[in-house]
């Protein structure tokens, strides 16, 4: 009986392996990781002795598969698993996708047979055409349109149902960029109704498909998520108000100069001055301006990174030491004042450290151990004030002492505008316009050293080569630099940035320039060469031309679009006039 029994048992295991059972499917959540910094390193152990598997960018995500110390496996659109330092990366729960449906926001979006930008096009798609969007895979969504299945970037897509929604229990983040948009939905394509600048604190409601959901005060609103880093609450205290922060405070300027202006924008118009030193008493601030009432009583804005406040009513703050606080997650902390110099540790956003000493743009701070490092001053913010006059720190935290610079004549020419493009890139960025707003970038910086400067042209019309340097003969102008993005659409897979010059008294400032570039930003230096090109060979002053990436290269376009490339190369540039007047 038993010997039977056994066969029957047998039999229907045998009979039931060659049964399908229906799989039951969830809206499972799943942890991923968000790339933080340019250029990631994905290795292919816990560790940086590993060898590199390859190189992902700022804003990926992936799936979390373990973590291992300070190293987390992640799973790659290709199926293999890589490990990535966890103060590179930072950590969100999203739900998976559903079916639902969505709409192509451009025209000539690619559809690809795997999500990566190098796998086949199976299909170019138009504006406003509807898909089916089955999964998403980092930055790319899995969609089918026509009976046909592929692969898409999430940032052309708007989803019309059912959104990847999660909320998130009550916590706060920091936003590391200038001019972040705020818009009324979380979509490219939506209103812009205001903006965010560096250091800005917000309160994180839910994120939504790679944007988050925040409120500052009376204002709420929607941001890209890749541009705000989270801040863990460790005590759980107030924020106090920016009422509050400001009531009964006075302030003084850290620059040589700063304009006051009539409206909390860089497009207000100029209605006076402060000097270096000068108190005033301090309104409101609102988005990281502060409206000011000066002695004749008349009331303006100024840009509030180049102040240093004070409140009167509070005696503590009188005592209160000068700290640094970290606005990316694993800013490096060195040992000396460069670049080349040892790491010693790593901060994360929002960590705060007392401040020793301030070395040109550097920061020298105080370990939580009782060491002694070195911190780079674009990567922070900080209450410091200056006591020395000899150090002088620009408008812009990240840029370096100006002092040979006020007083120059420097032409800033954006290449192209109008009906001139220049070149297009992958995604269809056009040169023109980048060119334009790197240019205004490097405006204000140089501008706020005390430089006199002038653009070529300041919107999007067109001006011939004779004329830009005709602007700058007539100017008698010190120095001249022309700004461009490159392209090799025969080998996309060519990046980097070059700086050209033509007679030999503009070596030397193409020198200073590229050096300088090569040592803040992430992209290949290709060097300093010599280029026939008019706006340079026609002008007998020091005059270059850079070409600060390669817009033909997808992730390098992806790169020079972000306002923290810009930011970065800008103030690098401003740092090579610098040390070329000196």
């Amino acid at each position: 009986m038993g010997r039977k029994f056994i066969i029957i048992l047998l039999t229907l295991i045998f009979l039931g392996a060659g049964f399908d059972y229906p799989e039951h499917k969830v809206n499972a959540e799943t942890e991923k990781a968000i790339v933080n910094v340019s250029v990631l390193n994905i290795r292919k152990g816990p560790g940086l002795s590993y060898p590199i598997l390859k190189q992902v960018k700022k804003g990926d995500q992936f799936n979390v598969v373990q973590k291992k110390n300070d190293w987390y496996e992640l799973k790659l659109p290709s199926g293999e698993t890589g490990w990535a330092a966890s103060w590179l990366i930072s950590l969100t729960k999203t739900k998976a996708l559903t079916a639902t449906s969505g709409v192509v926001t451009v025209n000539g979006l690619r559809l690809r047979s795997e999500p990566s930008s190098d796998s086949s096009i199976l299909k170019v798609l138009q504006e406003n055409q509807d898909v089916t969007i089955d999964s998403q895979n980092g930055n790319w969504l899995k969609i089918s349109v026509a009976g046909i299945n592929g692969w898409v970037s999430k940032d052309f897509v708007t989803i019309n149902q059912q959104k990847t929604s999660v909320k998130l229990p009550s916590s706060k983040g920091i936003v590391t960029v200038d001019h972040l948009n705020i818009r009324t939905s979380p979509s490219i394509s939506a209103s812009t109704i205001g903006m965010l600048n560096t250091g800005n604190k917000i309160n994180i409601l839910e994120e939504m498909n790679g944007w988050i959901h925040f409120s500052l005060g009376t204002q709420a609103g929607w941001v890209s998520s890749q541009y705000i880093e989270k801040i863990k609450s460790s005590n759980g205290n107030k924020e106090i108000s920016a009422n509050q922060s400001t009531q009964k405070a006075t302030g003084s300027v850290n620059v040589n100069s700063l304009n006051v202006r009539s409206t909390p924008s860089l497009n207000g118009k100029i209605i006076g001055s402060i000097s270096q030193g000068q108190s005033f008493a301090i309104v409101k601030e609102q988005n990281n301006w502060i409206e000011i009432k000066l002695k004749n009583n008349q009331v303006g804005w100024i840009a509030g990174w180049y102040v240093n406040k004070s409140t009167a009513n509070a005696s503590s703050e009188s005592n209160q030491k000068a700290i640094v606080t970290i606005l990316y997650n694993g800013t490096n902390l060195r040992s000396d004042a460069t670049t080349n110099s040892t790491i010693l540790a790593r901060g994360n956003a929002g960590d705060t450290f007392t401040i020793l000493n301030k070395v040109n743009d550097w920061y020298k701070i105080q370990l939580t151990n009782g060491g002694i490092a070195f911190v780079a001053s674009w990567l922070i913010s900080s209450n410091y004030k200056t006591s020395s006059p000899s150090v002088t720190p620009s408008d812009n935290a990240s840029t370096k002492t100006g002092s040979g610079i006020k007083g120059k004549t420097i032409i800033i020419d954006p290449g192209h505008g109008g009906q001139d493009n220049g070149t297009s890139g992958y995604r269809g960025t056009l040169e023109k316009n980048l060119t334009l707003s790197t240019a205004m970038k490097l405006y204000q910086k140089l501008k706020n050293a005390g430089a006199n400067v002038i653009l070529t042209r300041n919107d999007d019309h067109y001006v011939s080569l004779p004329a830009r340097v005709g602007i700058s003969e007539n100017n008698k102008a010190d120095a001249f630099i022309s700004i461009h993005f490159d392209s090799l659409k025969e080998d996309p897979s060519v990046t980097g940035h070059t700086t050209y010059y033509y007679h030999d008294n503009q070596r030397a400032l193409a020198n200073e320039i590229n050096q300088a570039i090569s040592s803040q930003t992430s992209i290949k230096d290709r060097g300093v060469r010599f280029g026939d090109f008019h706006v340079i060979r026609e002008n007998n002053i020091p005059a270059v031309l850079a070409e600060l990436g390669y817009l033909s290269n997808p992730n390098e376009e992806l790169l020079i679009n972000t306002e923290q490339y810009q930011e970065l190369v800008t103030t690098s540039i401003y740092n090579g006039f610098v040390r070329y007047f000196k």
